[in-house]
């Protein structure tokens, strides 16, 4: 519409006005004032169509594209808020005042984003009104010739720059040297014109956009798929997730610390459950059975795992706890289980899900805990966003006692991990033609920096980036590449949709599609090609029939681009 309008406006103008030069503009009124006079034609039209393509058409054709994002980001938050409204008002009790004042708040909250609406709309039309402006100050008379002028004389420039160029060209065609090095000049010219081609096509590309992040993930992954020669024993040392040997344990006090805390106090009988957070591959587990060291025997520890894809179904829930507990039924699930027993409720993120029916597990997790916090000990294990999330709509302080909160570590503990697990498995290693046995201190401190940056300080994500980084195997010794460290502005291409399905990864670790379906409420058709589509570029992965999760290797990029976008 903004095309055909500058067209039909454009149409009115003559084609072409012959105007004074500025040098006889400066000779009016003098003797020289007919008879010195010059003039030069202005391409009118040609000239106007260009000033309003560049500063008015392609101006407002980058606001009304990027208003369709801004709409749905506003929108998606409104939703999540009236969901969670809804939620809260089917489960709390309406007649009480601090629901009111609860009520109250979140209508506040709720005209508030309603402003964003508002606020979107008045920041668009004031972009367009200074496109307006802009224009108007472009098309007027002086400032119009004066861009004449000026283009005028820079074609002027460039045609004698291209002369010039030319009589060089011819000189250096008397040389052979030179002559071959013109050449090798033309040829970086044209490598160069298709370089800047494909830049300009990968940012109107979506394709291209998706084949960049295939690329660079791929890079990160195990070169032809080395990975599946290494000793089985030696991958399962980095692998395994259920590897709890006390000789890989790095000490870490102040979690160590909080522990004995929560044992002490239990004894005491002031203390019900422990919480251990952190994001996904922190080591929650890991820490968990540490309290093993300090409570004795490891056959009182006891384990409750949820489904690969998890569940919100209390039927599987209590099947599961019946099977850890090892119980003959579901009438005597304790019998068996002896005082000061462990009991580990692990990816309890995996028992929720971001819907109004979504904490029934959660709710039956925290009965359990009041009902027998004075004869067992109980630790629950969660990723940390998850938690954030579960915690505005639970009053968590009320059940868990004591908590620990596992942040990134640095370079020098993923050392101390890896390393453990490498010496643990026999082989030797090479790096850029170094051998294992001439590392020093500075080898080690470089190489685990660079593991520290790709992995962004999360022990899982480093330990696989390990064994991808093995690019070749000798007998019993392996030789391995620097880690390879993404470009996060890959990730700049995601639309509010891709972000929306990923922070729903984040938040329940593992998902099929029926799954993401029902939380996201779209289309099957769409949910289908949207996991299908984050597969190809490697950033979901397949670790079962149908269930799918974000790649350890690219996940600390994925929670950092999430929380740069407010999405965590």
């Amino acid at each position: 519409l903004i095309q055909k309008t500058q067209k039909s406006l454009i149409k009115e103008l003559p084609k072409n006005v012959e105007i004074f030069d500025e040098e006889s503009d400066n000779l009016i009124g003098t003797d020289k004032q007919f008879s010195s006079l010059t003039t030069v034609n202005l391409a009118v039209v040609r000239l106007m169509d260009f000033i309003v393509q560049d500063e008015f058409t392609a101006k407002m054709q980058k606001i009304i594209s990027s208003m369709a994002e801004q709409v749905m980001t506003v929108n998606i938050e409104l939703q999540d808020h009236l969901r969670l409204l809804v939620y809260n008002i089917e489960s709390r009790d309406i007649r009480t005042e601090e629901f009111k004042e609860y009520l109250a708040n979140e209508i506040k909250s709720l005209e508030d984003n309603y402003k964003k609406y508002d606020e979107l709309a008045s920041g668009i039309l004031l972009q367009i009104e200074e496109r307006q402006r802009i224009i108007s100050e472009k098309v007027s008379i002086y400032p119009f010739v004066q861009a004449a002028m000026n283009l005028k004389q820079y074609i002027k420039s460039r045609d004698i720059e291209k002369r010039n160029l030319w009589l060089t060209n011819s000189f250096d065609k008397a040389n052979y040297w030179l002559r071959n090095f013109a050449a090798d000049l033309w040829y970086r010219q044209s490598s160069g014109m298709i370089f800047t081609q494909d830049i300009l096509q990968d940012n109107a590309n979506s394709f291209s956009l998706n084949k960049k992040q295939r690329i660079a993930i791929s890079d990160l992954k195990s070169p032809n798929n080395i990975i599946s020669e290494l000793p089985f024993y030696y991958k399962q040392l980095f692998t395994n997730r259920n590897n709890y040997l006390p000789e890989f344990w790095v000490e870490r006090k102040s979690e160590e610390k909080e522990l004995k805390h929560f044992i002490s106090d239990w004894n005491g009988g002031s203390a019900q459950a422990l919480l251990i957070s952190g994001a996904p591959g922190s080591g929650k587990s890991f820490l968990s059975y540490r309290i093993a060291n300090f409570i004795g025997a490891s056959d009182k520890i006891y384990s409750v795992f949820p489904p690969k894809n998890g569940s919100t179904d209390i039927a599987v829930f209590k099947h599961s706890f019946q099977e850890a507990l090892d119980a003959d039924s579901s009438n005597d699930l304790f019998n068996n289980v002896k005082k000061k027993s462990l009991i580990i409720f692990e990816d309890v993120e995996l028992w929720w899900s971001k819907s109004s029916d979504g904490f029934e597990i959660i709710d039956e997790i925290h009965r359990i805990i009041r009902q027998y916090a004075n004869k067992f000990l109980f630790v629950v294990n969660i990723n940390s966003f998850t938690f954030n999330f579960i915690s505005k709509l639970r009053p968590l302080a009320e059940i868990y006692t004591h908590s620990v909160f596992l942040a990134s570590v640095d370079a020098r503990m993923l050392e101390k991990m890896i390393w453990k697990r490498h010496v643990l498995g026999g082989l030797k290693l090479k790096l850029e033609n170094k051998e294992q046995s001439n590392f020093h201190a500075w080898d080690f401190s470089r190489l685990f920096s660079k593991y520290f940056r790709q992995s962004k300080g999360y022990p899982y994500t480093a330990m696989d980036a390990w064994v991808n980084n093995v690019i070749e195997i000798n007998d019993k010794d392996i030789i391995i590449r620097n880690p390879i460290i993404l470009d996060i502005s890959i990730f700049d291409s995601f639309l509010d949709i891709d972000l929306w399905v990923l922070q729903l990864f984040i938040l329940h670790k593992n998902m099929n599609y029926s799954k993401l379906a029902k939380l996201t409420e779209l289309d099957p058709e769409v949910v289908v090609g949207k996991i299908n589509e984050l597969k190809r570029v490697g950033i979901i992965e397949e670790i079962k029939e149908n269930i799918y999760c974000i790649s350890s290797l690219v996940r600390p990029y994925i929670i950092n681009v999430l929380k740069s976008k407010k999405y965590l």
